[in-house]
């Protein structure tokens, strides 16, 4: 099953391949040679050397197309880079999309509708097969604007030595972790860290509180008593140095390896990194999100790999980030 999937997915990238260079994108054919197909992404480290592992052996398995991918080393880099080539008319072939942004792309006519070749490539079945949330994030408007390429999910990743030099235990619970965190505050420790910015703990408390901050409509539900709630559970440890954001570190893994934290949240994309850099005296681990509210959930991240449209598509109101 596995290895249809993949077969599939490269059918389906191929036949939107095919699209790209009969829009007008920047899929470029030289007089002699392949097409180059441009790619921009935004993988590091060893991500980003298993996805040149994955290009080299594509490549290197037919002669039509040369996929060229390029790094822009992180999702705001790539965004404004999008959104700065699409002015100069200067986007790639495909790239690495975040789902929360594909309806500002579609409606800017940015990105081609790859709806027909998807559905072309597998069953219904088998698009049922793929887990909800991620088959949900590929579509805009009930069409699809992306195959998956990179999905994770909110984790809380902890400091186990802390956890065994005061006899404490795994925090279940918000309460738990608030608790915790006052008992390690009057001993000089930090009980969590946040990003540099909490959207994703907020979201996920939020919704634990009985509210959606976004819903299907695409209304927004900010003031709601579960939202505050939720809003005040994360301030209050703010307030009371209980908890702290990573500030110019953008993410909480920097103070994380240095040991200076308990616990902090991140994407299950930060395992490999925290891997990589944490010291290998330093005896980590991961755990689900605490409950809140009697509930418990996680915010699924996911980009995918879009199509850009031909230059010549692309509506002159595209704006330049601020």
């Amino acid at each position: 099953m596995k290895r249809r999937w993949l077969l599939g997915f490269a059918t389906v990238l191929m036949a939107v391949l095919l699209v790209a260079c009969g829009s007008g994108s920047s899929a470029q054919k030289s007089t002699k040679g392949p097409v180059t197909i441009t790619f921009w992404h935004r993988m590091t480290g060893n991500y980003n050397k298993a996805l040149e592992g994955y290009i080299k052996t594509f490549n290197s398995s037919q002669k039509q197309y040369k996929v060229v991918a390029t790094s822009q080393g992180s999702y705001d880099n790539l965004q404004k880079k999008y959104l700065a080539s699409a002015k100069s008319r200067t986007l790639p072939t495909i790239g690495q999309v975040t789902d929360t942004i594909i309806p500002e792309y579609v409606h800017d006519g940015m990105l081609v509708n790859i709806d027909s070749q998807v559905k072309s490539q597998f069953s219904a079945n088998e698009l049922k097969a793929i887990y909800p949330g991620i088959a949900t994030n590929l579509k805009y408007e009930g069409k699809y604007y992306q195959i998956p390429f990179a999905t994770g999910t909110r984790l809380m990743f902890y400091n186990k030595d802390i956890l065994d030099k005061y006899h404490l235990s795994v925090p279940k619970t918000w309460e738990e972790l608030t608790k915790m965190s006052q008992q390690l505050k009057d001993d000089g420790i930090t009980g969590v860290a946040f990003n540099k910015s909490y959207d994703f703990e907020f979201e996920t408390l939020a919704y634990d509180a009985g509210n959606r901050l976004i819903t299907p409509k695409y209304q927004a539900k900010i003031d709601t008593p579960a939202s505050i709630k939720a809003m005040t559970a994360i301030t209050t440890m703010l307030k009371d140095k209980t908890a702290v954001t990573a500030g110019l570190d953008n993410y909480f893994n920097v103070p994380f390896v240095q040991g200076k934290i308990f616990a902090g949240f991140g994407s299950s994309a930060t395992i490999q990194q925290i891997a990589a850099t944490a010291p290998k005296s330093m005896h980590w681990g991961t755990a689900v999100m605490p409950s809140f509210a009697g509930k418990a959930s996680s915010v699924l991240g996911n980009n995918g790999i879009s199509v850009f449209k031909g230059l010549q598509l692309i509506r002159s109101k595209v704006r330049l980030p601020s």
